[in-house]
């Protein structure tokens, strides 16, 4: 991961140190009310990019000769 990742990872944003993280986390209520699941920044991030991981496998799978 770049370095720029790593270092975003660990500011007191991405772990949520300034977010209330209490529940409850409704999906249904307006969006109005902003973000509301229960996940940091960190999180999400990490997810996104295990997602993107996992997309450029596929894909370097299919081009790949068996």
């Amino acid at each position: 991961m770049p370095e720029f990742i790593y270092r975003q990872m660990n500011t007191p944003y991405a772990t949520g140190a300034n977010w209330y993280m209490q529940g409850p986390f409704n999906p249904e209520l307006p969006k109005e009310l902003g973000y509301l699941p229960p996940l940091v920044p960190q999180q999400i991030y990490l997810l996104g990019l295990a997602d993107a991981d996992d997309y450029g496998k596929r894909q370097h799978a299919k081009c790949s000769p068996t």
